[in-house]
């Protein structure tokens, strides 16, 4: 997803550096749209669920017996070394943004700027990462 990001990027913009903070936003952006049906159901989940615990903190038993259910189920569940409660994933779970730069850079794909501009790093194609992009 890296490598597409920067191509697109030079696409719209031709071949520059990229802060990483605008590559981090494209990427989020494509994975957003390659996956939405992943995403519309995460936030139709969370929806419906704040919805349930909104109709229990208003005095619906129905639903706070919904909510007590889930709680029950939830406590039996095994959780095989699960030491933290599970969070809200987002594009930083799936993709490690530093970790993929860096592999691209070893493979000779993308080039790193040293020297940062107001504390951001900045990130282009080289030749060998446009040929193999296309």
């Amino acid at each position: 997803m890296v490598m597409r990001a920067l191509l697109e990027l030079e696409v719209e913009q031709g071949p520059a550096w990229f802060a990483v903070a605008v590559i981090h936003d494209r990427v989020s952006a494509i994975a957003q749209r390659e996956h939405p049906v992943v995403i519309e159901q995460m936030e139709g989940a969370k929806a419906w669920r704040e919805e349930i615990e909104r109709q229990a903190r208003d005095g619906d038993k129905d639903a706070a017996l919904i909510l007590s259910l889930g709680a029950s189920i939830a406590r039996f569940r095994p959780r095989a070394g699960r030491k933290r409660e599970r969070r809200e994933r987002n594009i930083d779970d799936v993709v490690n943004l530093s970790r993929a730069i860096t592999a691209l850079e070893r493979r000779g794909l993308v080039e790193r700027s040293r020297a940062s501009r107001q504390g951001q790093s900045y990130v282009g194609l080289t030749d060998a990462g446009r040929a193999i992009s296309v």
